[in-house]
């Protein structure tokens, strides 16, 4: 389902009682605000879910000894970083006290295990990364919510109906409760899909339950 900022605000204004060209008291600024701060609200459910929110992959191109990697904005929580070795993405290992090195079972030399840790915002590497090349790394995260700048911006396409319809309803209750505007029937559909969401979180964070197999 393609959702758009300005689509949110569309049906919000329609709920309301009013329309782009005759917004009254319900200024973009509010209505801007109040979205997003809905968008966060089910980000931060999702994250409390584990597994829910936008699992990504970026790729990071590197330099000969590069010893840091910036973390970029959008990384929320990292699960794992990889390094290319032929066509293949090996995990590194995360450890607060660096190994000792390791000693090469053929060739008798000293060989360092790929290691890092998080360091003021950076993903820091010991031994620095020996090898540049386009896309080395590929960094396993979970995503915070976007921020969204203009009505034509995307709502992230991991959210499903009942996320949008609870942050409509959310932000109807949020601008008309600046005026006094309140209806029992907004917060009842707002519980309604706020219901719906969490469940639909739940299911995404399920595991497959293995089942008993049968000869036959």
């Amino acid at each position: 389902m393609t959702i758009t900022r300005g689509k949110i605000k569309y049906e919000v204004l329609t709920r309301v009682n009013k329309t782009a060209a005759s917004p009254g008291f319900y200024t973009d600024e509010k209505l801007n605000s109040a979205i997003q701060e809905a968008l966060d609200f089910v980000g931060t459910e999702m994250f409390l879910a584990d597994e829910g929110w936008m699992h990504k992959i970026d790729y990071i191109t590197t330099v000969a000894n590069q010893v840091t990697v910036p973390l970029r904005a959008h990384w929320a929580m990292i699960a794992e970083v990889r390094y290319l070795t032929g066509t293949v993405y090996m995990p590194l290992t995360y450890d607060q006290q660096w190994g000792e090195s390791t000693w090469a079972p053929v060739s008798g030399v000293t060989s360092y295990p790929y290691r890092y840790r998080l360091v003021d915002n950076m993903i820091y590497f010991d031994p620095p990364i020996g090898i540049a090349g386009t896309n080395f790394l590929q960094v396993e995260y979970f995503a915070y919510p976007k921020i969204l700048t203009k009505d034509t911006d995307f709502v992230d396409s991991q959210f499903d109906r009942s996320m949008y319809w609870f942050i409509v309803y959310d932000v109807c209750n949020t601008v008309s409760g600046q005026f006094s505007q309140t209806t029992d029937d907004w917060d009842r559909k707002e519980n309604v899909w706020y219901s719906a969401m969490k469940n639909i979180i739940s299911m995404r964070t399920r595991q497959v339950v293995p089942i008993k197999e049968y000869d036959g």
